[in-house]
């Protein structure tokens, strides 16, 4: 702090844009408030391109100001007497904290936080030499912290923008898992924000897309919507093995019985999807009940194919077997009682 010299102090394991913002979210929650103006140096994580006169700030780094209701000003490149403040910081932070902790061995990024926050605690306890009754925290408490604005009621979700040209997959490739957007932007330029569970994807300010965050292997995973494919790819996913066993386990019966069946035998599971398919476009045809008396036949005489069942259908040869009493009915052969006596 600039009055103060009040200090906040803390270790990451990078210094990408996840852990940067989120030392600025601890800090503001630490202060217990938020200083009218962040004087960073042209770190890339901050700073896109430097400028004295029109300086770009990172858009997850802006997003965050304006979330807190704060400017970023950035110092001029190589002109460490812009920010003499975090400077002097930087060097009691050196000489009394980390030279204090330069024979300590931590196991986690959590220990060596707990001993860091100690030790910037007593030297913002400590007596300043202008003054031997003030110290860095009361001149923070009594004239500093007064002027800080309020936290805003939640703290900023931390998150990083990319921008990618939709690829003829319609998909944005996010850590190894790709995320799927509306096919109809291909070829055009798409905003991606992600945060720890979420991928949200933006044309022109608007969202088009929102994914749950997964985890998976490079180039393995994939996430994708069915609306976000064009009507042929549609039309495809619905001859997948998966997606019609599923359609016909849906339906149960004599016909998912059937679908088992055809599986089993099956060479390779297209085979067996393309004929289980045939069967399920048979029962939008003819009925569900007709569809599955139909397949009743086929299981008792044998028979797994989609020919037969399809032979079946266009003859009417399965009318009798919807009858629940069973039995031919009768017929001309039949010679009945009269003919034994």
């Amino acid at each position: 702090m600039p009055f103060s010299g009040y200090l906040y102090a803390e270790v990451t394991w990078t210094q990408t844009a996840e852990d940067w913002l989120a030392s600025h979210v601890r800090m503001f929650t630490h202060l217990d408030g938020v200083v009218p103006k962040l004087v960073p140096d042209n770190l890339k994580t901050g700073i896109t391109h430097a400028s004295f006169y029109d300086p770009v700030v990172n858009r997850s780094y802006h997003e965050l100001a304006r979330h807190y209701g704060t400017g970023v000003v950035p110092t001029r490149v190589r002109r460490p007497r812009d920010k003499a403040s975090a400077e002097k910081g930087v060097q009691v932070v050196e000489t009394r904290v980390l030279a204090a902790l330069r024979n300590r061995v931590f196991f986690t990024l959590d220990e060596a936080n707990a001993a860091i926050r100690e030790l910037v605690a007593a030297v913002n306890a400590r007596p300043l030499t202008t003054d031997r009754t003030l110290t860095r925290r009361r001149l923070f408490e009594d004239r500093e912290k007064p002027l800080l604005k309020p936290l805003p009621a939640e703290p900023f979700v931390i998150g990083r923008w990319s921008r990618y040209k939709l690829a003829p997959d319609y998909h944005v490739s996010i850590e190894g898992v790709a995320y799927s957007a509306p096919y109809r932007l291909i070829g055009k330029h798409v905003d991606v924000f992600c945060t720890v569970s979420l991928v949200s994807i933006f044309h022109k300010g608007e969202r088009v897309a929102a994914h749950a965050r997964q985890d998976g292997e490079p180039g393995r995973g994939t996430v994708t919507l069915d609306e976000h494919r064009p009507p042929n790819h549609r039309a495809a996913a619905l001859l997948t093995p998966e997606a019609v066993r599923a359609e016909a386990a849906g339906l149960g019966g004599a016909l998912g019985l059937l679908a088992d069946r055809i599986f089993a035998d099956a060479d390779h599971p297209d085979q067996a999807a393309r004929q289980v398919a045939g069967l399920l476009r048979l029962g939008r045809l003819h009925g569900t009940v007709a569809l599955q008396a139909a397949a009743t036949a086929a299981l008792s005489a044998n028979v797994r194919s989609c020919r037969f069942v399809q032979h079946l259908l266009a003859k009417g040869q399965v009318q009798a077997l919807e009858d629940p009493a069973g039995g031919l009915g009768p017929h001309a052969n039949l010679r009945g009682p009269v003919y034994y006596h």
